[in-house]
């Protein structure tokens, strides 16, 4: 079954009178990249986590609720 077409801001190309209300529930994952003073992988692996879930607050209030975190490159930056 082909999908139906949508306009490119989203929305649904039927009348609102054809239309119904749907709650969509998605996962949504994207990479975020942080400099980290910390004296080894490990505390640099925690004190990423505690930073990115300190910041929350203002993605709660656009309707995301924080999940999984898990990092996948720890590298020393060399100066």
């Amino acid at each position: 079954m082909a999908l139906p077409k949508a306009g490119k801001n989203g929305l649904s190309k039927a009348s609102r009178y054809y239309c119904n209300q749907y709650k969509v529930g998605m996962i949504l994952e994207y990479y975020k990249e942080l400099t980290i003073l910390a004296a080894d992988e490990k505390e640099a692996k925690h004190l990423a986590e505690v930073r990115v879930r300190s910041r929350q607050v203002r993605m709660l209030g656009a309707g995301y609720s924080l999940g999984d975190i898990e990092p996948i490159l720890v590298e020393e930056v060399k100066q």
